[in-house]
C-alpha cells in the first residue's frame, strides 16, 4: 500500500485534476489481509498535503482519518458502518 505513494510512482506530482481512490484495511478488522502493517499515519498526510480528489475508505471505528457515515450494511452475523473521508482539489 505504501509503496505506491512513493515520489517515483507519481504520487508526489502534480495531479491535480486527477480522483484516487484508497481503500486499506479497517484498523478494527484486519483479518483477510496479508499484506503486512498500513502507514495510515502516511496515508492521512498524502491525502491532506496532495493535489487532486481523494476519497478514501473507512470504518465508523476507524480514527486515523476524519470519516463520516456513508451507509450500514447488514450482514447475516454482524452489521458495521461504511464510511468516507472526500478531500476536494487544492485550487
Amino acid at each position: 500500500m505504501t509503496d505506491m505513494m512513493d515520489n517515483e510512482n507519481g504520487m508526489d506530482h502534480d495531479w491535480s485534476g486527477a480522483t484516487y481512490f484508497i481503500d486499506p484495511p479497517y484498523t478494527v478488522q484486519k483479518h483477510g489481509y496479508n499484506h503486512g502493517e498500513v502507514d495510515y499515519p502516511r496515508i492521512r498526510s498524502k491525502v491532506e498535503n496532495g493535489n487532486g480528489q481523494y476519497i478514501v475508505c473507512g470504518n465508523i471505528d476507524d480514527r486515523w482519518a476524519p470519516f463520516s457515515p456513508l451507509v450500514a450494511m447488514h450482514g447475516t452475523v454482524k452489521s458495521h458502518i461504511e464510511c468516507i473521508w472526500h478531500k476536494e482539489p487544492l485550487l
